[in-house]
């Protein structure tokens, strides 16, 4: 190896025969790639710095015939290919030879040798990347079939404008994209869109177009809004402003689980508690769609002291403040900052009192999930038998942190025909689950401030737990009750385990007839 990267980088490029482009800057390089479906394709590989920090751009050296249909969005007019996702690889410099190699395999599985029907499902999932946003507009009172758009301040025009939906994948060979003509608009829609919609789009256009003012017409895609402001022109050659309502699919978009990026959107969820545990749960919930559409409501009675510091999610800001409050503040804060629609309907219910003070048995409650952090074992079994009494009882998954941080811990009840927490205690004792702890993990302080220490590590690893457990839960249908847990032995963290908890038909919790 040399000391130089970018040396390193070139001559990983020479091994795989691509060398630097004659009469051209350092950073451009030409070499051939093997394809089973083109033959041979020379492709240009270009840098934009010597730091190697980033995999290069590509494009075509020469026209290929049969590649037109690839031109969207893989292969655009000037040759550039679009052969890796942003985001999805770090680039390693230390590793130039395989980085090259990375480069090559992406531009031969994604671009050459992807069949044809494929780039349309690609183009299809990828449709709201390329969709170039250069232009805002206020977009208001969407309904199902139309929306009303204004340019500008209030003073600008106004369209009502109509909503088509994307549906399928689109053919490639069909169509041009950016939109220039009206064929393009025609043939996109044709493509795109089932038969009923593409005959109202196909009017809507066909009116547009040969009038000489200026037409609206948006796509819907899954929950996105997708449009154009189409000024047409008597040469046939019209100019297309773009527009796009962001929803919660780009705000969840870098969350992969169960196919669902927001899996708790929608959800009603209250959090029992905002210590230490609490307060490092609440923000993992936030960012997978908590609060979005349903408020999340979070209880706790005390306030933020200087000892909660290390190992709470706030800040030294916050001391003497309640709990429950500073952590709305803050995680609105977060959200809010940003003026759509969707962050603005974001909300948080901050509850400064303790639950049984205020939330009482035969009362309306508005939950599907409830998740308890207080680590206080009386309150919790209080609270299980609470939600058992309702007529249905709501997923509770209740976390607590084991001993000095010896385990991470999460019971997860989702009926009240199964085990309850005093069940799942039994079990875990007679079963010898847990490790078993010494005196040095008893609990700590004076009769005036009772608290087992831990680290903060065993806060984070603990919400982590609960939310694993929370959403396996929203996977599975009437399982029986499971308890969650994850050792530690000299501050490294095992795997999580789970084991299931039979009812114990002794239990006087939860067996009373």
């Amino acid at each position: 190896m040399k000391d130089s990267p970018w040396e390193n980088l070139k001559d990983a490029l020479a091994a795989w025969n691509f060398i630097p482009c004659s009469g051209s800057l350092s950073a451009e390089f030409e070499g051939p790639i093997e394809s089973s479906t083109f033959g041979t394709v020379i492709v240009k590989l270009l840098f934009d710095n010597q730091c190697c920090t980033e995999f290069p751009r590509a494009c075509l050296a020469r026209q290929y015939d049969g590649l037109c249909f690839r031109k969207v969005p893989h292969v655009e007019k000037d040759g550039g290919l679009c052969y890796l996702q942003k985001g999805e690889l770090v680039f390693d410099a230390c590793r130039p030879y395989d980085m090259v190699g990375v480069v090559v395999d992406q531009i031969r599985e994604c671009i050459l040798d992807l069949p044809k029907e494929k780039y349309g499902e690609e183009f299809s999932k990828e449709l709201l990347s390329y969709w170039q946003c250069d232009y805002c507009a206020r977009i208001m009172d969407i309904g199902k079939a139309t929306l009303k758009l204004i340019e500008g301040n209030a003073t600008s025009p106004s369209y009502s404008c109509p909503i088509y939906p994307l549906s399928g994948t689109i053919d490639l060979s069909a169509i041009e994209f950016p939109f220039r003509t009206m064929n393009d608009l025609l043939a996109f829609g044709k493509a795109s869109m089932g038969k009923r919609a593409f005959k109202r789009y196909r009017k809507t256009v066909l009116w547009g177009c040969y009038s000489s003012k200026n037409f609206a017409v948006a796509f819907r895609k899954n929950a996105t809004i997708l449009g154009l402001i189409v000024s047409p022109s008597r040469d046939g050659i019209f100019n297309c402003r773009y527009f796009a309502k962001e929803s919660e699919n780009k705000l969840f978009s870098r969350n992969i689980f169960m196919g669902n990026n927001a899996p708790l959107m929608g959800k009603k969820i209250l959090v029992v508690g905002c210590g230490t545990l609490g307060s490092n749960l609440l923000p993992m919930l936030v960012k997978s769609g908590a609060g979005f559409k349903n408020p999340l409501t979070i209880v706790d009675p005390d306030k933020y002291k200087e000892e909660n510091f290390s190992r709470h999610y706030l800040g030294l800001e916050s001391q003497g403040v309640n709990k429950a409050r500073a952590m709305k503040t803050v995680l609105e804060n977060q959200v809010k900052g940003d003026s759509r629609v969707l962050c603005r309907n974001f909300r948080i219910d901050a509850i400064e009192d303790s639950f049984e003070k205020s939330f009482k048995p035969k009362q309306d409650f508005p939950f599907d999930i409830v998740l308890d952090t207080t680590g206080d074992e009386s309150f919790s079994e209080y609270l299980n038998r609470f939600l058992a009494q309702l007529p249905k009882m709501p997923l509770y998954i209740c976390g607590y942190i084991y001993g000095r941080s010896k385990a991470v811990c999460a019971s997860v009840i989702g009926s009240s025909k199964k085990a309850c927490l005093r069940c799942e205690k039994k079990y875990v004792e007679e079963n010898g689950v847990l490790p078993v702890l010494g005196k040095e993990d008893q609990t700590r302080g004076t009769c005036n401030a009772v608290f087992i220490p831990f680290p903060i590590t065993a806060s984070i690893a603990a919400a982590n737990l609960m939310m694993t457990a929370l959403f396996r839960s929203l996977k599975a249908t009437e399982e029986e009750s499971l308890f969650w847990f994850q050792t530690c032995a000299n501050n490294v963290w095992n795997a999580m385990e789970c084991v299931t908890i039979p009812k114990d038909d002794s239990c006087p919790a939860c067996c009373r007839k």
